[in-house]
């Protein structure tokens, strides 16, 4: 097992017997980190003389044979094992010991018999401790939440508290599921694009929901985002596009714009990549991890950031995932309330139960204020050697007053499912029928009234010369893009108030008999 590389310094024998060390501007855990972790540990919870571990909101405490190790500066590390965690691990509890700050871990993992922890440490630590103590399993013996600090040297139990009201639940059972107490975030969509491209692609859609009886802001902690194959492949997110439907925090710059009302669900879409050479073995199985964090809205149109999530998924793949529904949204006939307040604990919701305006139809997408509905795909060659797809989508506002609608400019994607890929390539491609959001630009022209609906297309491309054998057209497509939610200000100013992150997958191309035909002789049905 990977030891801790804090500080290898030498441990003294007193950390072990329990003499008191000055501690100064010491770390602590949250109180999410100790409604998951805190608690009592033991190697045999129904024998009071056996070892046992304490995580308490400033310290990570061993007992055994009447004497105490304690670390202070106690953080949890969801990274800590990097981008190949072992099988059933959790998170990585670390802390320091004594004045020489030796390093102190309690490595948590969870299989069917529940959450234990395995000792790990720098090799003083692990010495002082021994093969007796550093070897066994500590299963967790009670849910109890340890929130006060350690208590002076000669007091044996550390005192506890009883468990906060724990949190609603909303993964139950759900694969592709993770919840902290503010939100969930479910995979409602994974792709992976390997076959005949060196550049190899994973799109991964989370629907996010909102816990809080409050409305939450989160935001992607820039850069925080790898996903790895079972080949030990490194995918990043690359380009401006990379993250859609959801704001970016990176330094004290925050994009705010990706608020959840209460029991509200959203998405935000990902792309990885990952340019190979073309030689390397390629895995099939992947996991994920980002991270996301909450934003706190303040007075003077002013925000502060709030609690970092670490994120984590494994056993994704094309599979297993792709196709997944995505939870969907709340939608309601009135206009969204206004983000208020911040800061503080706020009770979680129990799950309402929510409305999906598209009833359960295949190529259509609810998000909230409007759905969008694809109304057909019709597939055409150019003479410059480009195969292009037109997507028709026809949107519907679901709101009680006008919404304003912008796609977002080179957010559409089609991809087939022979792996390639169909992008804005200029001239006639991107959208038609819609106003585009670029950069600081943005165009209002897409007005709905209450209940009105409209349509617009997207003209997608890539090269292909004609009749190639080589290079055949895809049977199926799944299309993505971006819309933005407008707001024109008194100032005559355009904000952007959200942008949702569609998805429509299993297309096939349509638009009347002559679609028909000419999908059929590209798919190589219809045979001259």
């Amino acid at each position: 097992m990977r030891k801790i590389r804090l500080l290898i310094c030498g441990v003294s024998a007193a950390a072990f017997l329990g003499l008191s060390v000055p501690v100064r501007s010491q770390r602590t855990l949250n109180v999410d980190a100790l409604k998951l972790y805190g608690g009592t540990y033991s190697s045999d919870c129904s024998n009071p003389a056996a070892p046992r571990l304490l995580v308490v909101a400033d310290a990570l405490v061993v007992e055994a044979g009447g004497k105490r190790m304690i670390g202070h500066n106690v953080i949890a590390a969801p990274s800590y094992f990097g981008p190949t965690p072992p099988p059933n691990y959790v998170m990585a509890l670390l802390s320091s010991v004594g004045a020489e700050a030796t390093s102190l871990g309690f490595i948590v993992y969870r299989d069917r018999a529940g959450q234990y922890i395995v000792l790990d440490g720098g090799p003083r630590v692990m010495g002082a401790l021994g093969n007796a103590l550093a070897t066994p399993h500590y299963r967790r013996c009670d849910n109890a939440v340890t929130t006060a600090s350690t208590q002076p040297v000669g007091q044996r139990q550390a005192v506890s508290v009883s468990a906060q009201t724990p949190t609603s639940t909303v993964c139950g059972n759900q694969p592709f599921c993770t919840e902290v107490s503010s939100f969930s975030a479910t995979i409602a969509d994974f792709r992976a694009i390997l076959q005949n491209t060196n550049s190899k692609t994973l799109t991964v859609r989370i629907s996010f929901r909102n816990k809080l009886n409050r409305p939450l802001i989160l935001g992607y902690v820039s850069s925080s985002a790898v996903a790895t194959d079972d080949q030990n492949n490194r995918y990043t997110l690359s380009g401006e596009r990379a993250v859609q439907g959801m704001g970016q925090i990176s330094g004290n710059a925050v994009d705010s714009k990706f608020v959840l009302q209460p029991g509200e669900s959203s998405d935000a879409r990902f792309e990885f990549v990952w340019n190979s050479s073309g030689r390397e073995i390629f895995g099939l199985t992947f996991q994920m991890d980002l991270a996301i964090r909450e934003i706190e809205q303040l007075p003077g149109n002013q925000f502060r950031l709030g609690r970092e999530h670490a994120i984590h998924y494994s056993g994704l793949g094309n599979s297993v995932v792709s196709g997944a529904p995505a939870a969907p949204p709340t939608t309601t006939a009135s206009a969204q309330p206004t983000v208020s307040g911040g800061g503080g604990e706020v009770s979680p919701v129990t799950a309402a139960p929510q409305v999906d305006a598209c009833s359960g139809k295949p190529r259509c997408y609810s998000a909230g204020p409007f759905v969008a509905e694809v109304t057909g795909v019709t597939p055409s060659q150019d003479v410059y050697s480009h195969h292009m797809l037109q997507v028709n989508v026809r949107f519907r506002n679901l709101m009680s007053q006008p919404v304003i609608l912008a796609y977002v400019a080179g957010s559409g994607v089609v991809a087939d499912n022979n792996g390639k890929r169909y992008q804005e390539m200029g001239g006639t491609t991107g959208a038609k029928g819609i106003g585009t959001v670029k950069g600081d630009q943005a165009d209002p022209q897409f007005v709905l009234g209450p209940n009105a609906s409209s349509n617009a297309s997207f003209l997608l491309a890539r090269s292909h010369a004609p009749n190639d054998p080589r290079d055949p057209i895809g049977a199926t497509f799944g299309f993505d893009m971006t819309i933005a939610q407008l707001e024109v200000l008194s100032s005559q100013q355009i904000h952007t108030v959200r942008e949702y992150a569609g998805t429509f997958s299993n297309l096939t191309a349509t638009g009347g008999k002559a679609g028909d035909v000419l999908n059929k002789i590209f798919q190589g049905v219809v045979k001259k």
